[in-house]
């Protein structure tokens, strides 16, 4: 995993001055090379964390002798050894690097839908002077785009576009709208105007004033065939076996809960060689969830590490958190936490249980949307939303709301609709209170399937789709690369996807038991002391601090937005009062959404200040 950074159009010295920027500004992504590449058509940059093939034959940007590419590459193609052995070529490096070169040269743009992996490169051809750019799948790997006086211009993170000097910095006022809403910008926006994202499952040649990219892979829904159902754990075991694959140790998250134990139980069936696993906790929750990690670390012989996070070393974090921010989070703490622990151990990759809720039911929205659905024609036709409605007004409950929320959108029947409600921050009216004409927010990502056997299946595509893909990837690759630190999810292999999604409700849900479809597929490697654990998790107590700690942060971020033209000042500080006073329809997330939005503002848009 690295960052990568590029220009394409007619390259002046000046373009080439603004790469070296746009290099420095992600340089925490590869500590251990750099290099650039131009010519009159395009420059471009690498930064290197050195993880397969540690040859520096393999640094980039890349090239080999019989071919007229060169690619910049962040990722990692976990199939790359078979695929090697499928172009049946001479290679000159062990690296997946060339593997995808040689790819694109035997396979053209169709080489992507062979690569199992999280990757966003592209490829120059010195030829044609085209651009060849993809992203994975899943979203797994970012890559931001923009289009400026005839140049093309790409990179890893947000914050090196900016960094070039060539975009101007403008809001999206759109975006923002999007980010108090749900807490995130889908995608192939950003918060900044003209800056897109490339979006998942999309490729496509580029140049300076065209971009034309088609996805090249979409899942599909639940089998009307139950005969034709693929079993899941050959399918997990190559998941993992693929990302233990790597010139550098291989660690674990252990947190002792389903997902984290599915994935060690894997690892230590793959490999018979010792492997570390690390359990990270509050000093104040540690014995409770040590416990658990500990007992299943010692049942799959693991080398373990209990690491205990200080309530005040959490506090002292925030200003590295802001400072390694490329977009704005609701939800990035607890992952700067964690890899900067296992960092502070020397840990290079490791592997996270990351996407088990999403594919196999773990969230309670699963079971509410199955069980809602079918009432919801009696709710219309009885006008039980108008009885909500009433309610939600005279009580102070956030569930009221958002019920209230779902009913009374015109798609309320869609799985889309449900999802909207459960993952709103700031409702329309409460939004359109405290901010100065915000336009409608883009609309959520709409992945979901027609005529779909499994409401779990759509609602795990929604969730991949959007909060899962904008907030939880994001935050495992802008947090992971701060501390130079690669993330692998094995929960997020494509194949496993399309297998779990294949299968229907009944096989995912449970009044008995935990991801059922999961526990059953695992069989006996899974302990039993594990399945129907509440998980604790690494919480931290967001709600004590922004009404103590916190509360200078939070002070300044409220009077401070309030001065800007994007707020209502009188709306904003009756808000913060309400919070004060334990008002029940304001949680701490708003607040905290607030004082995220300040400190990214203070980073990378200093002019709202300036008013």
């Amino acid at each position: 995993m690295c960052g990568i950074a590029g220009i394409l159009g007619t390259i002046q010295s000046e373009h080439v001055l603004a790469l070296e920027k746009m290099s420095t500004a992600i340089k925490h992504r590869g500590p251990d090379a750099k290099g650039t590449y131009s010519d009159d058509h395009v420059a471009l940059a690498h930064r290197r964390l050195s993880i397969i093939d540690l040859n520096p034959r393999s640094n980039q940007p890349f090239s080999v002798r019989d071919l007229p590419y060169v690619i910049v590459f962040n990722g990692e193609i976990y199939n790359y050894k078979s695929l090697q052995s499928a172009l049946q070529q001479t290679f000159e490096t062990d690296s997946d690097t060339e593997v995808i070169l040689r790819a694109y040269h035997a396979w053209g743009p169709d080489c992507v839908k062979q690569f199992n992996g999280m990757f966003a490169f592209a490829i120059y051809n010195t030829n044609d002077h085209s651009l060849f750019v993809a992203r994975d799948p899943l979203g797994i790997k970012p890559l931001y785009y923009a289009c400026s006086n005839g140049l093309f211009i790409f990179a890893s993170e947000l914050r090196a576009v900016l960094s070039s000097g060539l975009i101007p910095r403008q809001l999206n006022h759109q975006a923002l709208s999007s980010f108090l809403s749900y807490g995130f910008v889908p995608e192939p926006y950003t918060m900044m105007q003209g800056v897109l994202q490339i979006p998942a499952a999309h490729a496509g040649i580029v140049n300076a004033s065209d971009v034309h990219l088609l996805p090249y892979w979409s899942p599909q829904g639940a089998s009307n065939d139950q005969a034709q159902l693929k079993p899941l754990k050959p399918i997990l075991e190559q998941a993992v076996a693929q990302r233990m694959v790597s010139d550098v140790p291989v660690a674990a998250f252990l947190s002792g809960g389903i997902d984290s134990s599915a994935v060690v139980a894997l690892m230590r069936s793959y490999s018979v060689n010792q492997f570390s696993t690390y359990s990270v906790a509050l000093d104040n929750q540690a014995l409770n969830e040590s416990e658990y990690a500990q007992r299943l670390a010692d049942k799959y012989h693991t080398e373990h590490h209990n690491v205990l996070v200080k309530s005040e070393e959490v506090l002292n974090a925030f200003e590295g958190f802001f400072n390694a921010m490329d977009t704005p989070t609701v939800d990035g703490m607890n992952v700067y936490l964690i890899t900067q622990a296992v960092a502070k151990q020397g840990v290079r990759v490791v592997m996270s249980g990351v996407g088990g809720d999403e594919l196999f039911a773990g969230y309670p929205g699963f079971k509410q949307w199955h069980t809602l659905k079918p009432f919801y024609k009696w709710i219309k036709f009885l006008k039980i939303h108008w009885v909500l409605k009433g309610l939600s007004k005279l009580f102070n409950h956030n569930g009221l709301s958002q019920l209230n929320f779902w009913l009374g959108q015109s798609d309320a029947h869609s799985v889309k609709a449900f999802y909207a409600a459960k993952r709103r921050l700031f409702d329309a009216s409460r939004l359109n209170n405290i901010a100065a004409n915000l336009p409608a927010s883009y609309k959520l990502n709409p992945r979901t399937f027609k005529d779909a056997q499994s409401t779990c299946s759509d609602y795990s595509l929604m969730e991949l789709t959007n909060y899962t893909r904008e907030v939880l990837m994001k935050d495992m690759d802008q947090m992971g690369m701060a501390f130079g630190v690669e993330i692998r999810e094995p929960f997020l292999d494509v194949h496993l996807l399309e297998a779990a999604l294949q299968y229907d409700d009944q096989s995912k849900l449970s009044r008995s038991m935990n991801k059922p479809l999961l526990v059953k597929a695992m069989g006996d490697f899974m302990p039993n002391g594990s399945l129907n654990r509440k998980k604790q998790g690494f919480t931290l107590d967001w709600d004590h601090w922004l009404r103590h700690d916190l509360n200078p942060l939070l002070q300044t971020a409220i009077q401070e937005l309030a001065q800007t033209q994007l707020f209502k000042a009188s709306a904003l500080n009756q808000l913060y009062q309400s919070y004060m006073n334990k008002d029940a329809k304001v949680n701490w997330l708003h607040m905290w959404s607030l004082v995220v939005l300040h400190q990214w503002f203070k980073r990378h848009l200093t002019d709202l200040f300036n008013h």
